[in-house]
């Protein structure tokens, strides 16, 4: 997986995406954190959110060590 390119992806703005008028308020916003590795992206997340992270914060690894999904 491109993290990168997973990344680009996401952060793109409704217009470059083509996306119409009438639905471009509807689209979410997120703040996306990528990692290589992490031990668990749920343990890092939940640090995040005591540290006031802003809901919509995502994380996401290429691996993780400990996690549920490793």
């Amino acid at each position: 997986m491109n993290l990168k390119l997973l990344h680009d992806c996401l952060v793109l703005d409704a217009v470059t995406l083509g996306v119409e008028p009438p639905f471009r308020a509807m689209r979410p916003q997120f703040s996306i954190h990528l990692f290589e590795q992490l031990g668990s992206t749920n343990t890092q997340l939940w640090q995040m959110l005591q540290a006031a992270a802003p809901a919509g914060t995502v994380v996401i690894a290429r691996s993780q060590s400990a996690g549920r999904g490793q």
